[in-house]
């Protein structure tokens, strides 16, 4: 059998309470004042600095909600439409030099072609329905939906990254402007019949201006001496620091999460 101990009842103790109080010299009446006297305090105590210790907790969160990896994030969400990449945007400072050559500014050929094209030439995303409010566009429109077989994109609307579509614009009047040394015609949109390429050259740099419009940078570009030349004549220094998203990080995303589609923009 498991032995139990006996418990003592409320008689004895209440006589062993009473020996331990009247072994401190306190008799019930004292020892019940004294405990009042200590409880008041403690709860004068925890009215007068909880207001505070609330305030300096308040005031910690606000400071750690604007830590600067959160920042970031906070203004693009708050600047910028909504988008499934937004959350993946990293951003870094960066030196802009326009003067450094680079495959980019060299004349066409297959290798400068193929560094264009790796860095917008992606295709169509999905977006739910739901979202659509999120881009402060309308479900009363007739938005063409992916086939419902691609079980990551069936049934959500058919959409293109702005940014590639801009880089996309940079490129072709890029090629426009070479179009009668270069053979361009199996490259994407040069299928097109002249007048209909020449209103998209159109409407790529209507397109370009209205975002520099938007965007407007308000940086100071500072005047220097050019020192190389004999008369000392006067430049703009267009070196610059900016802090930029991440292309790479945006290449990665649209090589992952892209559905190729025809030119005729249906998906594949």
């Amino acid at each position: 059998m498991t032995p139990y101990l006996r418990l003592r009842s409320t008689s004895e103790a209440d006589d062993s309470e009473k020996a331990l109080l009247d072994s401190h010299g306190l008799g019930i009446q004292e020892s019940l004042s004294f405990m009042s006297i200590y409880s008041r305090d403690a709860l004068d105590m925890i009215f007068t600095w909880s207001p505070a210790a609330f305030i300096v907790a308040a005031l910690c969160i606000f400071i750690l909600s604007f830590l600067p990896g959160d920042l970031d994030q906070k203004c693009t969400a708050r600047m910028f439409h909504w988008s499934p990449m937004i959350e993946t945007f990293k951003y870094e400072w960066t030196s802009l030099d326009p003067s450094v050559q680079s495959v980019y500014t060299s004349p066409p050929s297959d290798e400068v072609e193929a560094a264009w094209d790796e860095l917008w030439n992606y295709g169509a995303i999905g977006i739910d329905d739901d979202k659509v409010n999120l881009l402060n566009k309308s479900n009363e429109v007739q938005w063409v939906h992916l086939d419902s077989d691609k079980p990551r994109y069936g049934g959500k609307i058919g959409a293109l990254y702005e940014g590639y579509h801009r880089l996309h614009c940079l490129s072709l009047l890029r090629q426009y402007t070479f179009k009668d040394s270069y053979d361009f015609s199996d490259r994407r949109f040069w299928y097109q019949a002249p007048d209909v390429l020449f209103e998209h050259v159109e409407h790529c740099i209507e397109n370009i201006r209205s975002i520099i419009h938007c965007n407007a940078d308000v940086t100071p570009y500072l005047i220097e001496r050019d020192l190389h030349s004999d008369m000392h004549h006067m430049r703009l220094n267009l070196n610059k620091s900016a802090k930029c998203r991440n292309w790479d990080n945006i290449m990665r995303y649209g090589r992952e999460n892209t559905l190729p589609v025809h030119f005729a923009g249906t998906a594949e």
